[in-house]
Protein backbone atom coordinates (compact mmCIF):
# COMPACT_ATOMS: atom_id res chain seq x y z
CA UNK A 1 0.00 0.00 0.00
CA UNK A 2 1.29 3.45 -0.93
CA UNK A 3 0.51 6.95 0.28
CA UNK A 4 -0.43 9.01 -2.76
CA UNK A 5 -0.80 12.76 -3.19
CA UNK A 6 -2.97 13.87 -6.11
CA UNK A 7 -2.49 17.52 -6.99
CA UNK A 8 -5.39 19.02 -8.93
CA UNK A 9 -7.18 22.27 -9.66
CA UNK A 10 -10.57 20.58 -9.30
CA UNK A 11 -11.24 17.99 -6.59
CA UNK A 12 -14.55 16.93 -8.17
CA UNK A 13 -12.79 16.00 -11.42
CA UNK A 14 -10.74 13.39 -9.56
CA UNK A 15 -13.53 11.42 -7.87
CA UNK A 16 -13.36 8.47 -10.25
CA UNK A 17 -9.60 7.94 -10.06
CA UNK A 18 -9.65 8.58 -6.30
CA UNK A 19 -12.23 5.81 -5.81
CA UNK A 20 -10.30 3.44 -8.09
CA UNK A 21 -7.07 3.99 -6.15
CA UNK A 22 -8.82 3.43 -2.82
CA UNK A 23 -10.32 0.18 -4.11
CA UNK A 24 -6.79 -0.95 -4.94
CA UNK A 25 -5.88 -0.53 -1.28
CA UNK A 26 -3.84 2.67 -1.44
CA UNK A 27 -4.25 5.84 0.61
CA UNK A 28 -4.83 8.97 -1.47
CA UNK A 29 -5.05 12.63 -0.55
CA UNK A 30 -6.40 15.09 -3.15
CA UNK A 31 -5.39 18.72 -2.78
CA UNK A 32 -5.74 22.03 -4.57
CA UNK A 33 -4.41 24.16 -1.71
CA UNK A 34 -1.01 22.45 -1.80
CA UNK A 35 -0.45 23.70 -5.35
CA UNK A 36 -1.06 27.29 -4.27
CA UNK A 37 1.22 26.82 -1.27
CA UNK A 38 4.02 25.52 -3.50
CA UNK A 39 3.64 28.41 -5.95
CA UNK A 40 3.75 30.90 -3.05
CA UNK A 41 6.61 28.95 -1.43
CA UNK A 42 4.78 28.48 1.86
CA UNK A 43 4.43 24.70 1.61
CA UNK A 44 5.38 22.13 4.24
CA UNK A 45 8.36 20.06 3.14
CA UNK A 46 7.57 17.47 5.83
CA UNK A 47 4.05 17.11 4.47
CA UNK A 48 5.23 16.54 0.89
CA UNK A 49 7.79 13.92 1.90
CA UNK A 50 5.05 11.78 3.46
CA UNK A 51 3.93 10.67 0.01
CA UNK A 52 5.67 7.97 -2.01
CA UNK A 53 3.75 8.82 -5.18
CA UNK A 54 2.58 12.18 -6.51
CA UNK A 55 -0.02 12.31 -9.28
CA UNK A 56 -0.32 15.52 -11.29
CA UNK A 57 -3.78 16.13 -12.73
CA UNK A 58 -4.36 17.23 -16.31
CA UNK A 59 -6.01 20.31 -14.76
CA UNK A 60 -2.65 21.63 -13.50
CA UNK A 61 -0.97 24.03 -15.99
CA UNK A 62 2.65 23.49 -17.01
CA UNK A 63 4.07 26.52 -15.20
CA UNK A 64 2.70 25.17 -11.91
CA UNK A 65 3.98 21.69 -12.71
CA UNK A 66 7.44 23.23 -13.09
CA UNK A 67 7.15 24.71 -9.61
CA UNK A 68 5.90 21.46 -8.14
CA UNK A 69 8.73 19.40 -9.64
CA UNK A 70 11.31 21.76 -8.17
CA UNK A 71 10.21 20.93 -4.62
CA UNK A 72 9.64 17.19 -5.00
CA UNK A 73 12.40 14.68 -4.32
CA UNK A 74 12.02 12.83 -7.62
CA UNK A 75 14.83 10.43 -6.72
CA UNK A 76 12.58 9.01 -3.99
CA UNK A 77 9.08 10.11 -4.96
CA UNK A 78 7.52 8.75 -8.13
CA UNK A 79 5.75 11.40 -10.20
CA UNK A 80 2.85 10.37 -12.42
CA UNK A 81 1.07 12.79 -14.75
CA UNK A 82 -2.43 12.43 -16.16
CA UNK A 83 -2.59 13.68 -19.73
CA UNK A 84 -5.07 13.98 -22.57
CA UNK A 85 -4.25 12.85 -26.07
CA UNK A 86 -4.11 16.50 -27.16
CA UNK A 87 -1.51 17.23 -24.48
CA UNK A 88 0.70 14.48 -25.85
CA UNK A 89 0.16 15.71 -29.38
CA UNK A 90 0.77 19.43 -28.89
CA UNK A 91 3.06 19.73 -25.87
CA UNK A 92 6.41 17.97 -25.78
CA UNK A 93 7.22 19.32 -22.30
CA UNK A 94 10.96 18.91 -22.87
CA UNK A 95 11.83 20.79 -19.69
CA UNK A 96 10.01 18.41 -17.35
CA UNK A 97 9.98 15.04 -19.10
CA UNK A 98 13.00 13.75 -17.16
CA UNK A 99 11.30 14.50 -13.85
CA UNK A 100 8.05 12.71 -14.62
CA UNK A 101 8.40 8.97 -14.32
CA UNK A 102 5.17 7.95 -15.97
CA UNK A 103 2.12 9.32 -17.76
CA UNK A 104 -1.37 7.84 -17.67
CA UNK A 105 -4.64 8.64 -19.47
CA UNK A 106 -7.07 10.97 -17.70
CA UNK A 107 -9.42 8.02 -17.15
CA UNK A 108 -7.10 5.02 -16.70
CA UNK A 109 -8.53 1.55 -16.30
CA UNK A 110 -8.19 -0.28 -13.00
CA UNK A 111 -5.63 -2.54 -14.68
CA UNK A 112 -3.42 0.39 -15.69
CA UNK A 113 -3.61 1.93 -12.22
CA UNK A 114 -2.94 -1.37 -10.48
CA UNK A 115 0.19 -2.11 -12.52
CA UNK A 116 1.58 1.42 -12.46
CA UNK A 117 1.11 1.87 -8.72
CA UNK A 118 2.33 -1.63 -7.89
CA UNK A 119 5.56 -1.03 -9.81
CA UNK A 120 6.12 2.48 -8.48
CA UNK A 121 9.40 1.52 -6.80
CA UNK A 122 10.99 0.83 -10.20
CA UNK A 123 10.95 3.73 -12.65
CA UNK A 124 11.77 1.59 -15.70
CA UNK A 125 9.07 -0.89 -14.77
CA UNK A 126 6.54 1.92 -14.34
CA UNK A 127 7.25 3.23 -17.82
CA UNK A 128 7.14 -0.21 -19.43
CA UNK A 129 3.86 -1.04 -17.72
CA UNK A 130 2.23 2.18 -18.82
CA UNK A 131 3.43 1.80 -22.37
CA UNK A 132 1.88 -1.63 -22.81
CA UNK A 133 -1.50 -1.01 -21.21
CA UNK A 134 -2.08 2.65 -21.93
CA UNK A 135 -1.09 2.43 -25.58
CA UNK A 136 -3.60 -0.39 -25.93
CA UNK A 137 -6.26 1.96 -24.52
CA UNK A 138 -5.65 4.75 -27.01
CA UNK A 139 -5.23 2.71 -30.20
CA UNK A 140 -8.79 3.48 -31.24
CA UNK A 141 -8.24 7.21 -30.64
CA UNK A 142 -5.40 7.30 -33.13
CA UNK A 143 -6.11 7.88 -36.86
CA UNK A 144 -5.59 4.26 -37.89
CA UNK A 145 -7.80 2.47 -40.38
CA UNK A 146 -9.51 -0.71 -39.20
CA UNK A 147 -6.86 -2.94 -40.79
CA UNK A 148 -4.04 -0.79 -39.39
CA UNK A 149 -5.59 -1.23 -35.95
CA UNK A 150 -5.57 -4.99 -36.47
CA UNK A 151 -1.86 -4.90 -37.34
CA UNK A 152 -1.02 -2.80 -34.27
CA UNK A 153 -3.11 -5.00 -31.96
CA UNK A 154 -1.43 -8.17 -33.25
CA UNK A 155 2.02 -6.64 -32.73
CA UNK A 156 1.07 -5.40 -29.27
CA UNK A 157 -0.09 -8.86 -28.20
CA UNK A 158 3.33 -10.25 -29.09
CA UNK A 159 4.86 -8.39 -26.10
CA UNK A 160 7.84 -7.02 -28.02
CA UNK A 161 8.61 -10.17 -30.00
CA UNK A 162 8.79 -10.07 -33.82
CA UNK A 163 5.59 -11.15 -35.56
CA UNK A 164 6.07 -13.02 -38.87
CA UNK A 165 4.63 -11.44 -42.02
CA UNK A 166 2.75 -14.68 -42.69
CA UNK A 167 0.90 -14.34 -39.38
CA UNK A 168 0.00 -10.69 -39.98
CA UNK A 169 -1.23 -11.41 -43.51
CA UNK A 170 -3.45 -14.20 -42.20
CA UNK A 171 -4.91 -12.04 -39.42
CA UNK A 172 -5.38 -8.85 -41.42
CA UNK A 173 -6.20 -10.14 -44.92
CA UNK A 174 -7.43 -13.63 -44.01
CA UNK A 175 -5.08 -15.18 -46.54
CA UNK A 176 -1.53 -16.46 -46.78
CA UNK A 177 1.47 -14.29 -47.47
CA UNK A 178 1.01 -13.83 -51.21
CA UNK A 179 3.05 -11.18 -52.97
CA UNK A 180 -0.04 -8.97 -53.06
CA UNK A 181 -0.66 -9.39 -49.31
CA UNK A 182 3.00 -8.75 -48.50
CA UNK A 183 2.96 -5.59 -50.59
CA UNK A 184 -0.22 -4.33 -48.89
CA UNK A 185 1.22 -5.14 -45.46
CA UNK A 186 4.46 -3.31 -46.21
CA UNK A 187 2.53 -0.24 -47.35
CA UNK A 188 0.32 -0.41 -44.27
CA UNK A 189 3.31 -0.60 -41.91
CA UNK A 190 4.83 2.50 -43.53
CA UNK A 191 1.55 4.39 -43.01
CA UNK A 192 1.40 3.28 -39.35
CA UNK A 193 4.94 4.54 -38.78
CA UNK A 194 4.06 7.91 -40.32
CA UNK A 195 0.92 8.24 -38.19
CA UNK A 196 2.81 7.35 -34.99
CA UNK A 197 5.32 10.07 -35.83
CA UNK A 198 2.61 12.63 -36.62
CA UNK A 199 0.85 11.84 -33.33
CA UNK A 200 4.11 12.39 -31.38
CA UNK A 201 4.06 8.81 -30.10
CA UNK A 202 7.82 8.98 -29.66
CA UNK A 203 7.96 6.12 -27.15
CA UNK A 204 6.43 3.67 -29.65
CA UNK A 205 8.72 2.11 -32.25
CA UNK A 206 7.52 -0.13 -35.08
CA UNK A 207 10.56 -1.96 -36.43
CA UNK A 208 11.10 -4.10 -39.48
CA UNK A 209 13.04 -7.22 -38.48
CA UNK A 210 14.51 -8.62 -41.65
CA UNK A 211 13.80 -12.30 -42.05
CA UNK A 212 11.44 -12.28 -39.06
CA UNK A 213 8.65 -9.76 -39.67
CA UNK A 214 7.67 -6.72 -37.66
CA UNK A 215 8.15 -5.76 -34.03
CA UNK A 216 6.47 -3.19 -31.76
CA UNK A 217 8.67 -1.97 -28.93
CA UNK A 218 8.56 0.87 -26.42
CA UNK A 219 11.46 3.20 -25.87
CA UNK A 220 12.39 3.83 -22.21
Amino acid sequence: MSQILLLTKCIQAEQQIENEIKLLGHEIFCSTITIDQIVRQVFSDIFLKRFEIVILSETVPNYEIDNILKVLDTSKQKVIQKVTRETKKKEKQENIKNEIHCIIPISPTTEVLREVLASSSDIKKVNATFDKYAFNEIIYDLPFTKKEQEVVKELLEADGKPVPREQLCKVVFNKSDTNSAKSQLSSMVKKIKIKLSEEKMDYVCLKTVWGSGYQLIFRK
